[in-house]
């Protein structure tokens, strides 16, 4: 699923979900959901608005880490898309996007040898 990383001015504050992927993917008596970020498994309390009108997931290690890596990976317009991959059970594998990740590669410190 297509989600967005959301911010409270500059600051990053969670992911939105949308509330199409938040009736699919999340039944309403789930309390929570683990996120594979990087090489980190975190768990993230899902509150009871959240199937409401707020389709977020917050929580502050959540938070450091995509405004750590989303500086990186802004596209043009300011706005950065992320992929929610399904994982084991109740857990997603959080990614940026394909094209977005292309961006993220850094150039090297020394050019190749043409040889």
């Amino acid at each position: 699923m297509v989600v967005e990383i959301q911010r409270n001015g500059r600051s990053v504050t969670g992911l939105h979900i949308g509330s199409g992927n938040v009736r699919r993917y999340f039944p309403k008596d789930q309390l929570s959901v683990d996120l594979e970020i990087g090489h980190l498994l975190i768990c993230c309390r899902l509150r009871p608005d959240f199937w409401r009108d707020v389709p977020q997931i917050s929580d502050p290690r959540l938070s450091a880490w995509l405004e750590a890596k989303e500086i990186k990976n802004r596209t043009p317009r300011g706005r950065t898309q992320m992929s929610l991959v399904p994982a084991k059970g109740e857990s997603f594998r959080l990614e940026f996007k394909k094209e977005q990740r292309l961006e993220a590669i850094e150039p090297l410190d020394e050019p190749l040898d043409a040889a």
